[in-house]
C-alpha cells in the first residue's frame, strides 16, 4: 500500500475540491493522467482512501468498531487499499501521490472518517 510520501513514478491526477463543511464533494470521478495532484481543503477532519475493493464502505463501517481505528487514521488494514491520506486537520490541505492501477476499471474512493463515506465518495476510472 502506498502513502503520500511514496511518489517516485506518479501517473495520476486527482483534482477534487471538497466542501467538508457540508460533507459534499464536487468530483464524482477522476481519471488517470500524467499529472499527479490532489488537494483536499476542509473544515472537518477527513481523509481519502482509494481501493480496489468495490465494497470498501462495508469495510469502513466495520472498522469503526475497532477501538484502535483512530490510531490507524480510520483506514481499514487490507491489501485492497491502494492509497490513502492521513486524517487532514480542519483548514489544512493535503496532496496525495500514488501510482494508478495498471488494470483498467473503476476504483472507489471515499472518506473513511466515521459517517463521512456515505456522501464523500466517488471513483477513479482507469482506462
Amino acid at each position: 500500500m502506498q502513502t503520500a510520501s511514496d511518489h517516485a513514478t506518479d501517473d495520476l491526477r486527482f483534482n477534487a475540491q471538497v466542501s467538508l463543511a457540508l460533507l459534499q464533494r464536487d468530483a464524482g470521478q477522476f481519471a488517470a493522467s500524467d499529472q499527479p495532484f490532489a488537494q483536499i481543503p476542509g473544515y472537518r477532519p477527513t481523509e481519502k482512501v482509494i481501493a480496489a475493493h468495490p465494497l470498501l464502505s462495508d469495510l469502513a463501517n466495520k472498522f469503526v468498531a475497532d477501538p484502535a481505528a483512530v490510531l490507524k487514521q480510520y483506514v481499514p488494514q487490507t491489501d485492497d487499499v491502494l492509497a490513502y491520506t492521513d486524517i487532514v486537520p480542519p483548514g489544512k490541505n493535503f496532496t496525495i501521490y500514488f501510482i494508478a492501477p495498471q488494470q483498467p476499471g473503476r476504483y472507489p474512493y471515499l472518506c473513511t472518517f466515521p459517517g463521512h463515506w456515505m456522501v464523500m465518495n466517488g471513483e477513479l476510472v482507469v482506462e
